[in-house]
């Protein structure tokens, strides 16, 4: 495969599967259902509930990557923190695959609301975001 024949989705899924080779074993079916599962809207496994920091993150990232295959992300009963809006709020600014978007989430800490709403702002091709 020539270099300039490379598209988005094939480095979202070389990304992807890096994420999933290195989550630890506890995290590997919660990261490897956001990976595989074609529903929409994505539920979050309960499991991101009781996860600790360093975990969501790391679930939080493999959710950025696929964003862009999913109208709704459902993170169920639970709190949507900072530390899932970083990798989120990355993809919202830089993918321009991604053109809308709705969170869902018990509640929304107001850092992780900021960083969303920063990343609508400039130049994102993402131009919906519902939360």
């Amino acid at each position: 495969m020539e270099l300039d024949e490379v598209s988005a989705d094939d480095v979202t899924d070389l990304e992807l599967r890096a994420v999933v080779d290195r989550s630890p074993s506890s995290l590997k079916s919660v990261v490897a259902h956001i990976a595989e599962t074609p529903e929409d809207p994505l539920v979050v496994p309960p499991a991101f509930q009781t996860s600790s920091a360093s975990e969501r993150a790391l679930i939080a990232q493999c959710i950025a990557l696929r964003l862009p295959a999913f109208r709704e992300v459902d993170f169920g009963g639970g709190e949507f923190t900072a530390t899932e809006a970083g990798p989120i709020a990355r993809a919202i600014a830089t993918d321009p695959r991604l053109k809308a978007v709705r969170l869902r989430a018990a509640a929304f800490h107001g850092a992780a609301v900021a960083a969303l709403l920063e990343a609508m702002g400039g130049g994102s091709h993402c131009r919906r975001l519902a939360l």
